[in-house]
């Protein structure tokens, strides 16, 4: 709101006058709060709900717009410069901002604290906030009715046979919560937050726990599971070709079966509640969804691969090229293709065969996500050795 203010620059929104199309700011608008030189005017330093505005909204930024950077330094210098002598909303608004900016905030987070401070704005409306204050109440409710049956969900009580295993019911689902919130995506978020429970404990076995020997035999017990069964019919017409596979994939099933012996006690009773997990995750969706579960076997085979690489790697002391290293850590083992993929299964008509050959293919909004993941965790990871 203020930010469109003083864009348009008048006392309230001048939205008709915003230019049209897929930029709707342009980055010229910005000359009308620059001095002669080229900087920005100081008579905006003492408007620090304006800068707070500004400096959320610049965070939308896209490569090259060095406008809208130096924007950002100009706005986030002076409000942190004011962050001391600030009132209520703005004395909580403001850190919360310089720590975690607007566009790259939990939408449901920030709306339970601006449920708490917009009581406290100017121009705020009792009725609008009591409205606000119980929908989001509404919503929160289901939301823990979802939590309730995720913990009452007896494959993810993986802790019982696994030591190792970390109990993140609660903060998965959180994390999910920052996908999709809205209720008609709870289908969705409960299929996803099983999804990374299982991949985390997944991530771990591989990562520090299995031995090489035992990586490679769970491996084959993966990729066997995950090429079974793995065919829908559609249409009426069943040909011999068709029954030649069905065949052939329910020998590759049986054979499975015999494969979960190979495996060690512990993993083993983790490989049966994953498939258990995976099954009822397909029998959740209805026959016009079936496809999406190809999938997902496909973004599951392609990560397991990529551990495997990895627990290998590790246990031959081996230090691949940077370009090598990061290609399978960023595309294939950070998780967060996959995830994407997976959280595409439980929404309804949106996800179209199309959606699921655009998401898989790794765009480029997905490798970059991932490379964050990846970054992130590698250097936290690298922080704590340190400590240590």
């Amino acid at each position: 709101m203020i930010f469109t203010r003083w864009l348009s620059g008048t006392k309230g929104p001048n939205i008709s006058q915003a230019p049209k199309g897929p930029n709707v700011i342009q980055n010229d608008v910005f000359n009308k709060f620059k001095d002669e030189f080229g900087n920005f005017k100081t008579t905006l330093i003492g408007d620090t709900k304006g800068l707070l505005s500004l400096y959320n909204a610049t965070h939308l930024l896209l490569p090259n717009e060095t406008v809208l950077e130096d924007a950002i330094k100009f706005a986030g210098d002076n409000i942190k410069k004011a962050v001391h002598g600030l009132k209520s909303p703005l004395a909580e608004q403001v850190p919360r901002a310089l720590k975690s900016p607007l566009p790259r905030f939990m939408q449901k987070l920030e709306a339970r604290f601006y449920n708490d401070e917009y009581g406290d704005e100017e121009d705020s409306n009792d009725t609008i906030l009591k409205f606000a204050k119980l929908d989001f109440i509404a919503v929160q409710r289901e939301h823990c009715k979802e939590l309730k049956a995720l913990s009452l969900w007896k494959d993810l009580r993986i802790t019982e046979t696994l030591p190792y295993a970390r109990d993140r019911i609660v903060e998965c689902y959180f994390w999910i919560l920052g996908v999709y919130f809205e209720p008609c995506y709870s289908r969705a978020r409960i299929i996803t937050t099983k999804y990374i429970i299982l991949l985390s404990v997944l991530d771990d076995t591989y990562d520090i726990y299995a031995t090489l020997d035992e990586c490679r035999l769970l491996t084959i017990a993966f990729k066997r599971y995950l090429t079974s069964l793995g065919i829908h019919f559609v249409g009426s017409k069943i040909t011999s070709i068709m029954i030649f596979i069905f065949f052939e994939k329910l020998f590759m099933y049986m054979w499975d079966k015999d494969s979960v012996d190979m495996l060690p006690e512990y993993i083993r009773s983790f490989y049966l509640k994953f498939i258990n997990s995976c099954n009822e995750i397909e029998s959740e969706l209805e026959p016009s969804e079936k496809f999406r579960v190809s999938y997902f076997k496909s973004q599951t085979e392609i990560m397991v691969d990529a551990y495997l690489q990895e627990a290998s790697w590790y246990a031959q002391d081996m230090f691949p090229e940077v370009d090598i290293r990061k290609e399978l850590s960023v595309v294939r083992s950070s998780g967060y293709p996959e995830l994407t993929c997976v959280s595409f299964i439980g929404m309804g008509e949106v996800a179209t065969k199309e959606a699921f050959d655009w998401v898989t293919s790794i765009p480029k909004i997905v490798r970059a996500s991932a490379e964050i993941c990846r970054f992130t965790d590698d250097i936290y990871s690298s922080e704590i050795l340190f400590l240590d």
